[in-house]
């Protein structure tokens, strides 16, 4: 598995750099976001992780690093025509006269989506540099086609976002009630799906340094609302009784 990636000059969106990621380790993910659900059947997400290091100098005019594929699947109910549109996974680096360190998010988000549960996700991140970060939805970007779904080298910046399925905009990315919501100062996610199906997920992290705009870091997400079947334990403590045999003593 390989995955081509095109850096680029953030001012004049000329290609400096083309490069590939190979060896990828992949891993079954099986991120769960509630207590007592039983592990449903034909739910299936592998995570792959590419590692390389390239030296690369943003220069005056910063870089745009990108990576792109097609297509997203095709049953995605929150974007339009999503059979044939793509992604474009792309971060901006500034010019060399700024020190600077993307964040990263700490968890993996979950695997799928219960519908009519109470969703809390920590959509929280870690950046290495202390830098104040805010968090809010964004619309993800499109890239690739079907006629090349996975370009030896990505197309140049800008990227265009995609287009949202009829009832469905930037901060309403899911059919909910509580509607999606994301804390802008913790990250902290939460929303009660009360549809089924496949949703497109966009949440971006901002960094700024003395008030000052650095970067962003970008997740382009795949949501599947799914029926959850539950356990459902009793536990019950009585203050000041001792159990025995199930019963409580006082």
């Amino acid at each position: 598995s390989a995955a081509n990636i095109g850096i680029f000059d953030a001012v004049n969106n000329s290609l400096v750099r083309r490069v590939v990621f190979r060896n990828a380790v992949n891993t079954l993910s099986n991120a769960v976001n509630y207590d007592c659900v039983k592990t449903p059947t034909g739910v299936c997400v592998r995570q792959y992780i590419f590692k390389e290091i390239i030296t690369i100098d943003p220069g005056s005019n910063g870089l745009i690093v990108s990576h792109q594929l097609c297509c997203r699947n095709g049953n995605n109910d929150n974007v339009q025509d999503a059979g044939a549109a793509g992604s474009t996974y792309w971060c901006y680096i500034p010019p060399n006269t700024i020190v600077n360190s993307s964040p990263r998010f700490n968890e993996i988000p979950p695997t799928y989506v219960c519908i009519d549960a109470p969703l809390d996700i920590d959509y929280s991140a870690l950046d290495p540099d202390g830098d104040s970060l805010v968090y809010e939805f964004y619309t993800p970007y499109i890239g690739g086609s079907t006629n090349d779904p996975k370009p030896n080298t990505p197309s140049a910046p800008p990227y265009n976002a995609l287009i949202w399925a009829n009832t469905f905009f930037e901060t309403n990315q899911v059919t909910g009630s509580p509607a999606n919501y994301i804390n802008s100062s913790t990250g902290q996610y939460t929303l009660t799906p009360t549809s089924i199906g496949t949703y497109t997920i966009g949440i971006k992290v901002s960094e700024y340094r003395n008030g000052v705009f650095l970067s962003s870091t970008l997740s382009d997400y795949q949501f599947n609302v799914i029926n959850c079947e539950f356990d459902i334990v009793s536990n019950f403590d009585v203050p000041g009784g001792t159990a025995v045999g199930g019963a409580y003593t006082c």
